[in-house]
């Protein structure tokens, strides 16, 4: 069973490029600032859903900003506390998720070096059950990789979040042709 959270002020969450830092700006509604490692921003509002524990909407923030993960404003967006894992979850289609967004308390620098070293040194294989994957992770993987990883993920019968979360997460990007074609 899920155990839903409410964002809180300060809370940080990384999406692979992103660090975004949560702030209230009017009750049940979080602005996520973000600053990548160039010093580019990006900002979405989340409206919380009252009466849905964990259930958020995606709130335009800037007039002049696309909404973020192929979602669009008013998409439904859901806060997850599940065996350890804590991330936000954004939903480009109603049961569709595209992009896991993870909860830290680390720092855009540590953030950025995880996620190259995520490139480099561990096994797409492994990582389907090992780590947590966001689309810039997906991105970067050939889309054959991606298969065996997706024929491994719907061979087991009981799977963690990790693994449930990571088989949506590529099945998305599969789908919406955000791998590479290479090997």
């Amino acid at each position: 069973m899920c155990l839903a959270q409410v964002v809180q002020p300060g809370n940080c969450f990384f999406d692979g490029i992103f660090l975004y830092e949560a702030q209230e700006i009017q009750p049940g509604v979080m602005l996520l600032s973000g600053t990548d490692i160039n010093g580019n921003h990006q900002e979405f509002a989340l409206r919380k859903q009252a009466g849905k524990p964990g259930e958020y909407v995606l709130a335009q923030s800037d007039e002049n900003q696309d909404a973020p993960y192929n979602c669009l404003y008013g998409s439904r967006v859901q806060y997850i506390d599940k065996d350890g894992m804590r991330f936000l979850a954004f939903y480009p289609e109603e049961h569709s998720l595209g992009q896991a967004v993870v909860l830290t308390p680390d720092n855009l620098e540590d953030c950025t070096a995880q996620q190259i070293s995520a490139y480099t040194s561990l096994d797409p294989m492994d990582a389907v059950s090992d780590w947590l994957m966001n689309l810039e992770y997906v991105r970067h993987l050939p889309s054959a990789t991606v298969e065996r990883m997706l024929a491994k993920l719907q061979k087991m019968r009981k799977q963690t979040i990790i693994e449930s979360t990571n088989q949506s997460v590529l099945a998305f990007a599969s789908a919406m042709g955000f791998v590479s074609d290479g090997e």
